[in-house]
């Protein structure tokens, strides 16, 4: 008989005393007990670490440990260490998790026998309280999907076309531990993005993932947070790319992906660039010639020259835009953008 605990559930903690109870009481109420939750206090400046010390102090499943700001990737990879649960999850610290969370994931692994589940969630607008669904069915045909996961659950890389594209987090699934720890998959010891080598490195090995038709995580889009930050610790990238790289070199996946691999890093250059502060920006654009190739370099200019927006997008277009979580409109005519609404940058 196996006496591990069933889920190990791991939470990256820093500076969100506001948040986190409300984050960790999701977890002490579930309606299924067979858990530990692994908390790493990332060098917390605020009472984070106070809060934490006060739930493990009532309730031996929260165990709690410690290190110097590095950032979320080494103190995800750091808790993977303490994990000692059958099955794996991720839980930002300022996010919180539906009560029959547990519940409902110990049953399908259960019924399925994968190594890893993948669910929908809610993404919750903290300042306009705005809710949206996010279905990965429904996100698929983005991408050219074809398969009805509500009809066929099953699936793998060989059915995900342009996986590269697609939305990479690692709290949006479940895990078996053994496999994660038997395939090497770890975190990109970086500040940001470090879960893309981590989301899709468990995809792309996997032989069979089950997708689960319920919306089990809420993801509260805040603002100060990582993904809304324009900070220098963006020219991680570089390192995030070589590192998945790597990965895929390693599993012998690298010639199978390497088209769709220059694009990613297209993509996730441009996408970081946006949130380099000014100053920082020709430094950015040097370096970033170094990881795309030439072509792809080119195009990375004219996106920049464009602001990410095509030839026929610039004479006119109308599109929605946030800044600091605030909801506007843009139309642009002739290359001249017009903001409606909201707050302009």
């Amino acid at each position: 008989m196996d006496s591990r605990v069933k889920f190990s559930i791991i939470i990256p903690v820093y500076n969100v005393e506001k948040y986190l109870r409300e984050c960790l009481d999701s977890l002490v109420n579930q309606t299924f007990g067979d858990f530990e939750v692994i908390c790493v206090n990332d060098g917390s400046t605020d009472n984070s670490l106070e809060i934490l010390n006060e739930y493990a102090g009532k309730d031996g499943r929260f165990k709690v440990y410690s290190q110097e700001n590095q950032g979320t990737g080494i103190a995800r990879n750091y808790g993977l260490e303490f994990a000692c649960g059958k099955y794996l999850l991720f839980v930002d610290p300022d996010d919180w998790v539906e009560l029959n969370y547990l519940e409902i994931l110990d049953r399908t692994f259960k019924e399925t026998g994968v190594n890893v589940i993948q669910f929908g969630y809610k993404k919750i607008n903290d300042i306009s309280k705005e809710v949206r669904y996010y279905n990965y069915q429904k996100e698929n045909k983005k991408f050219g999907f074809h398969k009805n996961l509500l009809k066929n659950p099953y699936f793998n890389r060989d059915d995900l076309k342009h996986i590269f594209r697609r939305r990479l987090m690692v709290w949006d699934k479940a895990y078996s531990l053994q496999f994660i720890r038997d395939n090497g998959i770890k975190f990109a010891p970086t500040r940001h993005g470090q879960d893309n080598l981590f989301s899709l490195g468990s995809v792309l090995v996997a032989d069979k993932i089950f997708y689960l038709n319920e919306y089990l995580y809420n993801y509260r889009n805040r603002l100060g947070s990582a993904v809304n930050r324009k900070t220098k610790d963006r020219f991680c990238v570089f390192d995030n790319i070589r590192s998945l790289k790597g990965f895929l070199e390693e599993k012998q996946l690298f010639a199978e992906y390497s088209k769709a691999f220059e694009e990613y890093c297209l993509q996730q250059v441009f996408g970081m660039y946006n949130n380099i502060p000014e100053e920082f920006s020709l430094q950015y654009i040097e370096k970033a010639e170094e990881v795309l190739s030439k072509s792809n370099y080119k195009m990375f200019l004219r996106r920049i020259k464009n602001k990410g927006r095509t030839l026929p997008e610039l004479i006119f277009s109308i599109r929605n835009r946030y800044d600091n979580l605030i909801k506007s409109k843009v139309v642009t005519i002739l290359g001249f953008d017009f903001v409606i609404g909201g707050k302009k940058k």
